[in-house]
């Protein structure tokens, strides 16, 4: 289990809300300037396909 520490640089997946290490994410997408990191490569489809629901 994680502490409290090593999620301190966890970010959100965007998609399904579950907290992301960035160095350690399943997927990533750029849009107009910003990254997201996601725990999936679903939740990166997701994204792409609709990134204004977000």
């Amino acid at each position: 289990m994680k502490s409290p520490e090593n999620l301190k640089n966890n970010l959100i997946d965007p998609v399904c809300g579950m907290a992301v290490d960035p160095k350690h994410a399943n997927a990533f997408a750029t849009l107009e300037g910003s990254t997201y990191y996601f725990c999936a490569e679903g939740c990166r489809k997701a994204f792409e396909a609709n990134p204004e629901s977000i």
